[in-house]
C-alpha cells in the first residue's frame, strides 16, 4: 500500500450499540493510538467537534462545502460593550446569501506541491474551533 498505511484493528459495534456510540469509540481508540509523527485523516463521517471531544490531538476532517467554523481566540476588543466570547467565524470559500457575496476567509497557510506531473494547490486554515464554543 502506498504511504505505508495498514490496517491496525478492527473496531465491531457491540450488542446495541448505536453508530454515535461506536464512532465515538473509535475516535478514542484512534487518540490513544496516534503515534507523535502520525495525523488522523477523516473523510466524513466526523466532525470537529467528534475529534475534540475524542481529544484527537492531530487531525484533517473534510467538511462539507458550506461550512463555517471559528478561531480559538478572540478578536481584540474594539471601543466599549461586551466582551467578546467567540473567535472571528472563519469561511473557506466564498458564497452568496440573498443576492450579496460573502467573501472567504483568507487562509492561514497556502502551498503549493507536485505529485505525479500534477500540481496541487491547498489551503489550510489553523486554530479552528467548532463555530459555537465560547472561548472566554
Amino acid at each position: 500500500m502506498k504511504g505505508g498505511g495498514y490496517l491496525l484493528e478492527i473496531l465491531p459495534a457491540e450488542g446495541e450499540m448505536s453508530q454515535a456510540q461506536l464512532k465515538e469509540e473509535l475516535l478514542t481508540l484512534v487518540s490513544s493510538c496516534l503515534r507523535e509523527d502520525e495525523v488522523a485523516v477523516y473523510d466524513g463521517g466526523a466532525s470537529i467537534a467528534d475529534m475534540q471531544n475524542a481529544k484527537v490531538e492531530r487531525y484533517v476532517v473534510r467538511l462539507p462545502i458550506n461550512c463555517t467554523t471559528g478561531r480559538n481566540y478572540l478578536p481584540a476588543q474594539e471601543g466599549r460593550g461586551r466582551p467578546r466570547e467567540y473567535g472571528e467565524i472563519v469561511k473557506p470559500i466564498a458564497r452568496s446569501y440573498k443576492g450579496k457575496i460573502l467573501p472567504s476567509t483568507l487562509p492561514s497557510l497556502q502551498d503549493e506541491f507536485s505529485f505525479e506531473g500534477r500540481v496541487i494547490n491547498s489551503t489550510f486554515a489553523v486554530t479552528l474551533l467548532v463555530k459555537e464554543t465560547d472561548i472566554r
